[in-house]
């Protein structure tokens, strides 16, 4: 039995609507993996960066931005000059403006950059900000840790309950060996207790956390062995006591006084 010719006709319309929808669907639907991926869809990125950034003719670049949900930025830049800046901060550059996101939603640019164009383009991340070079390309002929920003508000969870151990003390890594020596670490409780070892002697002591990174430590005391070599050890005393700020990534640990110069730097193994 043949079918009418206006039976025909709306039948083929109708498969070629199906079709259409078909393809707009999956066009949808394969777009949608890649915008939710975006870091300005997905990453909660309106917050404070901070990080040290290296510096040819100086001890590094202190560099503080905040990001709002209105596009508006604050950046301040700090040149260091060697450890005396703890107590004698240098003046700050200040810029503010607004910033624009690139069309895939990963980089942003800055506007209104005073100076040098070194610090108008970023890479977003969650929980961080990597420098690009005027370039626009990744310092990838060094340390790209040298060249990230961290969130201040980022998530403190991965901080406790693992051992963090001492690799660099006042910029200069340093190393344990021999029978007599101890690794220095730290562990940090979540119930706010904090012990660990100076390198020679163990301590424990209790610890605050604050809002913006800060950080205190409180009620340190420690035992009373006489080691080969207690250099270190001192220092890192010292650093606790004046340790005010803390700067926290996946595997590694900063602690800083007033954003300035890095105190002491820790690295920790992969969690089970």
């Amino acid at each position: 039995m043949k079918m009418r010719p206006n039976i025909l006709s709306i039948v083929i319309i109708i498969l070629i609507c199906s079709i259409s929808s078909c393809k707009n669907k999956k066009t949808e639907e394969l777009n949608l993996p890649y915008i939710s991926s975006s870091p300005r869809v997905s990453f909660n990125w309106a917050n404070t960066y901070y990080g040290i950034v290296p510096c040819k003719d100086c001890f590094g670049i202190g560099v503080e931005i905040t990001l709002n949900t209105d596009l508006s930025y604050t950046m301040r830049r700090t040149y260091l000059e060697d450890s005396s800046a703890v107590k004698n901060p240098p003046a700050p550059l200040i810029d503010s403006g607004t910033f624009v996101w690139n069309k895939t939603g990963t980089e942003i640019s800055l506007n209104n950059i005073k100076g040098k164009v070194d610090f108008q383009h970023f890479i977003v991340k969650q929980d961080k900000l990597i420098l690009l070079n005027i370039r626009n390309r990744v310092y990838l002929e060094t340390n790209i840790r040298d060249y990230t920003l961290f969130k201040v508000e980022a998530d403190t969870s991965n901080l406790f309950d693992r051992q963090w151990d001492l690799v660099e003390i006042m910029g200069k890594p340093v190393s344990f060996s021999g029978v007599h020596s101890n690794r220095a670490f730290i562990y940090f409780k979540s119930d706010g207790n904090v012990y660990g070892n100076l390198g020679c002697n163990a301590f424990y002591g209790t610890y605050t956390l604050q809002s913006g990174g800060r950080i205190q430590f409180s009620n340190l005391t420690n035992t009373f062995k006489i080691c080969h070599n207690m250099q270190i050890e001192e220092v890192f005393k010292q650093i606790l006591i004046v340790a005010d700020n803390y700067f926290l990534d996946e595997h590694e640990l900063i602690l800083n006084r007033a954003r300035i110069n890095p105190l002491a730097r820790f690295e920790t193994e992969e969690q089970e």
